[in-house]
C-alpha cells in the first residue's frame, strides 16, 4: 500500500485523506464550513487543480478523474481555503519500489 502522510498541527486542523488511487480521490476534513477550497495535485511534471466548497461540517471530496497512482507513485496534494485553512497530503513510494529512472 502507498504511504500517504498528511501535515497537521492538531486534531482539529484541516487535513486531507487519500480515499482512492484509481482515480485519485482525496477527502478534506476540518475545513471551515462552506469554505471555498482550491486543491492542487503535483504529480511528476504536471499540476492539476480543482475548486470545491466544503460542506457545513467542513468536509469535501475531490476526484482527479484522469489520474491513477499506485504504491510506487510520488505525489503531493495541496489545499488552500479562502478562509485560511490549509492542508497537504504527500504520497511516497514504499521502500520496495524501484528507484525512478532518470534520463
Amino acid at each position: 500500500m502507498l504511504v500517504a502522510t498528511a501535515l497537521a498541527t492538531s486534531a482539529s486542523a484541516p487535513r486531507l485523506r487519500l480515499v482512492a488511487m484509481q482515480p485519485l480521490t482525496v477527502r478534506g476534513i476540518d475545513f471551515k464550513p462552506a469554505e471555498r477550497v482550491r486543491v492542487r495535485l503535483l504529480l511528476e511534471e504536471r499540476t492539476l487543480a480543482r475548486s470545491v466548497t466544503a460542506t457545513q461540517v467542513g468536509t469535501f471530496m475531490v476526484t482527479f478523474p484522469d489520474v491513477r497512482v499506485d504504491r510506487c507513485t510520488t505525489f503531493t496534494v495541496k489545499s488552500r481555503g479562502n478562509q485560511g485553512s490549509r492542508a497537504v497530503l504527500t504520497g511516497r513510494p514504499l521502500p520496495e519500489c524501484p528507484e525512478p529512472v532518470t534520463p
